[in-house]
Protein backbone atom coordinates (compact mmCIF):
# COMPACT_ATOMS: atom_id res chain seq x y z
CA UNK A 1 0.00 0.00 0.00
CA UNK A 2 1.31 3.53 -1.18
CA UNK A 3 1.96 5.13 2.12
CA UNK A 4 2.71 8.78 0.67
CA UNK A 5 1.25 10.81 -2.38
CA UNK A 6 4.10 10.04 -4.80
CA UNK A 7 4.93 10.10 -8.85
CA UNK A 8 6.76 6.37 -10.24
CA UNK A 9 9.96 7.60 -11.93
CA UNK A 10 8.88 5.34 -14.66
CA UNK A 11 6.39 6.21 -16.99
CA UNK A 12 5.49 9.36 -14.44
CA UNK A 13 2.47 7.90 -12.94
CA UNK A 14 0.50 9.38 -10.29
CA UNK A 15 0.20 7.15 -7.19
CA UNK A 16 -2.52 8.53 -4.24
CA UNK A 17 -1.79 7.63 -0.65
CA UNK A 18 -3.57 4.01 0.65
CA UNK A 19 -3.29 2.95 -2.95
CA UNK A 20 -2.64 -0.70 -3.20
CA UNK A 21 -0.02 -1.65 -5.59
CA UNK A 22 0.58 -5.64 -6.82
CA UNK A 23 3.41 -6.96 -8.81
CA UNK A 24 2.10 -9.22 -11.69
CA UNK A 25 4.53 -12.44 -10.18
CA UNK A 26 3.16 -14.61 -13.18
CA UNK A 27 3.62 -12.03 -15.69
CA UNK A 28 6.95 -11.25 -14.42
CA UNK A 29 8.15 -14.64 -14.31
CA UNK A 30 7.43 -15.24 -17.46
CA UNK A 31 8.43 -12.12 -19.24
CA UNK A 32 10.67 -13.18 -22.13
CA UNK A 33 13.19 -9.80 -21.25
CA UNK A 34 14.49 -11.81 -18.22
CA UNK A 35 13.38 -15.54 -19.24
CA UNK A 36 13.96 -15.82 -22.42
CA UNK A 37 11.74 -18.92 -23.72
CA UNK A 38 10.00 -18.35 -20.59
CA UNK A 39 6.94 -21.55 -21.69
CA UNK A 40 10.18 -24.03 -22.23
CA UNK A 41 11.48 -26.36 -19.23
CA UNK A 42 15.18 -24.76 -18.38
CA UNK A 43 15.98 -25.26 -14.89
CA UNK A 44 19.60 -24.52 -16.04
CA UNK A 45 18.36 -20.07 -15.78
CA UNK A 46 18.27 -21.01 -11.82
CA UNK A 47 21.99 -22.41 -11.61
CA UNK A 48 24.31 -19.88 -8.96
CA UNK A 49 25.69 -18.42 -12.80
CA UNK A 50 23.10 -17.43 -14.25
CA UNK A 51 20.86 -17.11 -11.41
CA UNK A 52 23.40 -14.19 -10.38
CA UNK A 53 23.19 -12.45 -13.93
CA UNK A 54 19.58 -11.26 -13.47
CA UNK A 55 18.61 -8.41 -11.96
CA UNK A 56 17.10 -9.20 -8.49
CA UNK A 57 13.76 -8.57 -8.52
CA UNK A 58 12.68 -10.94 -11.61
CA UNK A 59 12.40 -14.02 -9.22
CA UNK A 60 10.03 -13.38 -6.83
CA UNK A 61 8.44 -16.74 -5.68
CA UNK A 62 8.65 -16.21 -2.13
CA UNK A 63 8.53 -12.41 -2.21
CA UNK A 64 11.18 -9.59 -1.44
CA UNK A 65 12.40 -7.28 0.80
CA UNK A 66 11.39 -6.83 5.01
CA UNK A 67 8.30 -9.32 4.50
CA UNK A 68 9.74 -11.98 2.76
CA UNK A 69 8.47 -15.41 3.62
CA UNK A 70 9.85 -16.63 7.40
CA UNK A 71 9.21 -20.13 6.32
CA UNK A 72 10.92 -19.76 2.41
CA UNK A 73 13.85 -22.33 3.48
CA UNK A 74 12.22 -24.27 5.34
CA UNK A 75 9.43 -25.30 2.74
CA UNK A 76 12.12 -25.28 0.38
CA UNK A 77 13.84 -27.71 2.64
CA UNK A 78 10.31 -29.86 2.88
CA UNK A 79 9.75 -29.86 -0.66
CA UNK A 80 13.25 -31.15 -1.60
CA UNK A 81 12.73 -34.08 0.86
CA UNK A 82 8.83 -34.68 -0.69
CA UNK A 83 10.76 -35.29 -3.86
CA UNK A 84 13.45 -37.82 -2.38
CA UNK A 85 10.58 -40.29 -0.78
CA UNK A 86 8.42 -39.61 -3.59
CA UNK A 87 11.32 -40.50 -6.52
CA UNK A 88 12.91 -43.33 -4.14
CA UNK A 89 9.47 -44.99 -3.57
CA UNK A 90 7.78 -44.59 -7.46
CA UNK A 91 8.42 -44.63 -10.77
CA UNK A 92 6.81 -41.35 -12.48
CA UNK A 93 5.81 -42.13 -15.74
CA UNK A 94 4.52 -38.79 -17.86
CA UNK A 95 2.47 -39.51 -21.07
CA UNK A 96 2.00 -35.83 -23.09
CA UNK A 97 -0.51 -35.66 -25.41
CA UNK A 98 -1.16 -34.24 -28.83
CA UNK A 99 0.38 -30.34 -29.24
CA UNK A 100 2.82 -30.75 -26.43
CA UNK A 101 2.53 -29.66 -23.21
CA UNK A 102 -0.33 -27.14 -22.37
CA UNK A 103 -0.51 -24.93 -19.21
CA UNK A 104 -3.74 -23.47 -17.33
CA UNK A 105 -3.09 -19.97 -16.40
CA UNK A 106 -4.65 -19.39 -12.84
CA UNK A 107 -4.48 -16.46 -10.79
CA UNK A 108 -2.82 -18.98 -8.04
CA UNK A 109 -1.70 -21.44 -9.79
CA UNK A 110 -0.17 -22.92 -13.10
CA UNK A 111 -1.47 -26.72 -14.34
CA UNK A 112 -0.73 -28.02 -17.06
CA UNK A 113 -3.84 -29.94 -18.80
CA UNK A 114 -2.57 -32.20 -21.35
CA UNK A 115 -0.42 -34.07 -19.56
CA UNK A 116 -1.20 -37.16 -17.87
CA UNK A 117 1.46 -37.83 -14.53
CA UNK A 118 1.44 -41.63 -13.14
CA UNK A 119 3.50 -42.80 -10.05
CA UNK A 120 4.43 -46.57 -9.77
CA UNK A 121 5.11 -47.93 -6.78
CA UNK A 122 8.58 -49.50 -6.38
CA UNK A 123 7.60 -51.67 -3.95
Amino acid sequence: MCTEDTILPTGNIKVDKGTKIFTPIYELHHDPKYYPDPEVFKPERFSKDNFNKMPDVTYQAFGKGNRICVGMRYAQLQAKIGLVYLLKNFTVRTTIFEGGIKYEKNQLQVRLTNVEVEFLSRM
